[in-house]
């Protein structure tokens, strides 16, 4: 290519002058075409006479266009189409309906009015849609998104499970790429879309920064009432490591301590702020405390015969004496609902009564080597036993019943992992999947997609390595 950059006819592509053909934008719909053909030489003067106010940024002593150029269409009435190139580029559109298309580097788009598309591509990028309904896809890379005025679409690859994750906190909206590290931090848009699915802002789930602390006590101990603070490690640590949004349980921290619901009553936020400020540091349990016995095979041998009461009085005693010391919290993994799922005989003799559901386990369940973790996961988790129950024969039903068996005849024994299959890491694998068993509300069908492993995936080769 000559060393003069050109716009030609009705369609124009501007390129970067000799040398730097990965630099710069490609633009296409001039609204006036050259007279002549020969097409106009991109100065300021020739801009003029095309009818718009063009900056190409160009270094006479190097011959070279600058690592970005921007282009002010504020004569500009029709659309304009842009497609990047490979560096930090920098776009400012009409105010009609204009079409973005940005490669890589860390690009600034600027839409202004009318109905935009707005396409990211990779990098970490500045993308305002301003006026207008807008269509905006953050695409690879950490994206900071503000849709401005009307009704904006944000595109996403996944919103909230199979390795994606969407929640709000404050007026923000955070949607994290578990897999790649991405984080879109997104502001005033409405309407959030992946390939599957959407779902407007006010099912956008959100987040609240003092339950996450107080979920775990190395955070409480850190960061107290500090709610900015707890959202930004979410965001940059806890997301990545697998913490809970939302992993402390207000109410059943006060029915556990008479002296705290006296003075609290019912208000769950006042309660998690004392757990913040004084009750990680008195060392007391927030999860119910029969959960916490059911938890460990040692307490359970230690404890197990007595009354609900009795069982609840020994778990906050040894929790507060040695459980904490212990770091024994992060490790509580009993299922009390999945235990009444798991058998119909105490479903029968229970209800849906969680406590004495795990007070049977603690005193009997246990012994009897039930399983209190979901069957199918059980199944999963095990190669050859994925192989011997799995199948496109199988049923839900099938699949439990094998597993159960299975784990109270050997498994129990054998040591078998009991939760080792990643479902969420297997959806995210795959965008059929997530297809197949989106559920309409920004979340997925985990128990559909773990069948389907055990039914089909396994055999047709699929997996849930991160890494594959």
């Amino acid at each position: 290519m000559a060393d003069r950059t050109y716009v030609t006819g009705l369609w124009r592509n501007v390129e970067a002058a000799t040398g730097t053909a990965n630099r710069g934008f490609q633009f296409v719909g001039l609204v006036q075409p050259d007279p002549s053909g020969r097409g106009y030489e991109l100065t300021p003067e020739t801009a003029l006479a095309a009818s718009q106010s063009v900056e190409w940024m160009r270094d006479p002593a190097m011959g070279l266009v600058h690592s970005y150029a921007q282009f002010q269409y504020d004569q500009l009435t029709a659309a304009v189409r842009a497609k990047g190139l490979a560096a930090d580029d920098e776009a400012i559109g009409s105010d009609a309906g204009d079409r973005f298309v940005m490669a890589g580097g860390d690009d600034k788009v600027y839409a202004r009015a009318g109905h935009d598309w707005i396409d990211g591509g990779a990098g970490n990028d500045l993308l305002f849609g301003q006026d207008g309904d807008d269509t905006i896809i953050g695409g690879a890379g950490s994206d900071r998104i503000d849709g401005g005025a009307g009704t904006d679409r944000i595109v996403l690859d996944g919103l909230d499970g199979a390795g994606f994750q969407l929640f709000r906190s404050a007026n923000t909206v955070y949607a994290i790429d578990l897999r790649h590290g991405f984080v879109d931090t997104i502001v005033e848009a409405e309407i959030f879309a992946a390939p599957e699915q959407a779902v407007d802002l006010a099912s956008v789930a959100r987040f609240d920064p003092l339950t996450y602390a107080a979920g775990y006590n190395d955070l409480a101990q850190a960061l107290r009432t500090d709610g900015e603070a707890a959202t930004a490690h979410y965001i940059a640590h806890g997301a990545a490591e697998g913490r809970h949004r939302q992993g402390f349980d207000a109410a059943q921290y006060l029915k556990s301590y008479g002296d705290l619901k006296a003075v609290f009553g019912d208000d769950l936020a006042g309660a998690t702020r004392h757990f913040l400020s004084h009750g990680v540091d008195e060392h007391r349990l927030p999860e119910n405390p029969l959960v916490y016995i059911a938890s460990f095979a040692d307490l359970i041998a230690a404890f197990h015969g007595g009354s609900r009461e009795t069982l609840a009085a020994s778990g906050l005693g040894h929790y507060q004496t040695s459980g904490f010391a212990e770091g024994r919290r992060d490790a509580i993994t009993f299922e009390a609902k999945q235990y009444l799922e798991n058998y119909a005989d105490l479903r029968q003799a229970f209800g849906a009564d969680t406590e004495a559901g795990t007070a049977h386990y603690i005193n009997r369940g246990s012994a009897e080597h039930r399983l209190a973790s979901d069957p199918l996961l059980y199944v999963a988790s095990s190669e050859d036993l994925t192989r011997a129950f799995g199948g496109a024969s199988a049923s839900h039903e099938s699949v439990a019943a094998e597993g159960l068996q299975h784990y109270e005849a050997i498994g129990y024994r054998e040591g078998r992992a009991t939760q080792g299959f990643d479902v969420d890491a297997y959806l995210n694998r795959y965008a059929d999947l997530r297809a197949a068993f989106a559920d309409g509300q920004g979340g997925y069908d985990e128990d559909a997609a773990l069948l389907h492993y055990i039914r089909n995936g396994f055999g047709e080769g699929r997996s849930d390595d991160w890494l594959i």
